[in-house]
């Protein structure tokens, strides 16, 4: 069983300006659990080619219960080629029990997102509410979030979403184009 409670004063992980970076992986010895920070659980700005896969953001070890970032579980800014997930079982990131939402993407111009296959706003089961969006109104309650900014070749595809006072997908004051959300 791993440590609990070993959290700081910021993000988590927080990739700037970096490409190539691969967070998790696919078996649950590569598993990150990223909690309890006093801000985002990972923030990936002005980055390339980042793979976040298999990660607990926002649960206690076992998954099954809330151990939130103070802010988003993701928050993505500025970056390109970005994979959330990758549409396996074994890829799977929980994001739930954050203060704001589990994704959130902004700031600038961003192009070929995918986040596929997570649960957010669960526990690991994806069967029970974890609630991200506690810490501030309703407007930042969103399970995935797009705001100001420049998107283009955005996938949303097979999560599974609860636990939200917002909306589950936001688009507000932004420009997006080739935007496909199936399956959730």
């Amino acid at each position: 069983s791993r440590a609990e409670n070993y959290s700081n004063a910021a993000s988590g992980i927080y990739v700037d300006q970096t490409s190539s970076v691969t967070i998790g992986g696919t078996s649950a010895s590569d598993r990150n659990i990223i909690s309890d920070n006093g801000a985002e659980g990972i923030h990936i700005r002005s980055a390339s080619n980042v793979t976040v896969l298999g990660n607990y953001i926002g649960t206690a070890g076992s998954g099954s219960s809330a151990l939130g970032n103070s802010e988003n579980g993701i928050h993505i800014d500025g970056s390109s080629n970005v994979n959330v997930g990758n549409g396996l079982s074994s890829g799977r990131n929980i994001i739930a029990g954050n203060g704001r939402r589990a994704i959130a993407v902004d700031a600038g111009s961003v192009s070929n997102i995918t986040m596929n296959e997570n649960y957010l706003g669960t526990d690991s089961s994806g069967n029970t509410a974890l609630t991200n969006g506690q810490n501030y109104d309703w407007y930042f309650g969103d399970a995935i979030g797009f705001g100001s900014g420049s998107y283009n070749n955005i996938n949303i595809l097979n999560n599974v979403m609860g636990g939200f006072p917002g909306a589950h997908i936001e688009f507000y004051g932004t420009a997006a184009s080739n935007v496909t959300i199936q399956g959730n």
